[in-house]
């Protein structure tokens, strides 16, 4: 299934831009044949057009939220986790999408440690949306990234300034995230493929 009219897909809570949510199904469309992975689901607003690019292409999106933090603040209402994790599974309901998506309610690190041994499918799309202290985020670059086949691509969320009025309420980037990717570019010597709005991208060379 294409990606949903506009309007649809901003009426799911996030923090994601139309820009980033087109750039996000357009990579998961070109990316190998492979499996998709999405770290700090929330309430799906990333998660859903991936999934929509899951099911055109017969993989499944690897959904990957413990939903456990406090709440959340998004637009100035205070919303829980588990009402976040409800509209993420009401929709994919709706959408007919459930099964091309797996949910793993753990921790990024954990569910890493997971996939190679329980899901035989490679690769080829990580969306890393999960803020994290800087060490924790560091390694979930790496691991997710040793996972991911030749071709495909990863995307990081949080790295980069945005334009006055947009994203979250100061539009900076968390500079926990910022100082922890910078710092696994420089160790990595992974290049930078592209970026949207939000997000730096990153492809593995083959």
């Amino acid at each position: 299934m294409p990606l949903l009219e506009k309007s649809v897909h901003e009426a799911i809570p996030g923090w994601a831009y139309w820009e980033e949510i087109q750039a996000l199904y357009e990579y998961a469309m070109k990316a190998p044949d492979g499996n998709f992975a999405e770290l700090g689901v929330w309430a799906g607003r990333t998660a859903i057009p991936l999934a929509l690019a899951a099911q055109d292409r017969n993989s499944k999106l690897f959904a990957i939220d413990p939903w456990e933090s406090e709440n959340v603040t998004h637009r100035h209402v205070s919303w829980q986790m588990n009402v976040a994790h409800e509209i993420f599974l009401t929709n994919l309901k709706t959408l007919d999408l459930e099964r091309y998506v797996y949910i793993i309610t753990r921790p990024g690190l954990h569910a890493a440690a997971e996939y190679p041994l329980v899901h035989l499918q490679p690769l080829s799309l990580v969306h890393i949306d999960a803020v994290d202290a800087g060490w924790e985020h560091f390694a979930l670059l790496t691991v997710w990234w040793n996972l991911l086949i030749p071709g495909g691509y990863m995307f990081v969320h949080d790295v980069k300034k945005l334009p006055e009025g947009m994203g979250h309420e100061s539009g900076r980037p968390d500079m926990g995230v910022l100082r922890a990717t910078e710092r696994w570019e420089l160790l990595s010597g992974v290049k930078r493929h592209g970026e949207t709005l939000g997000h730096w991208i990153y492809r593995k060379e083959k």
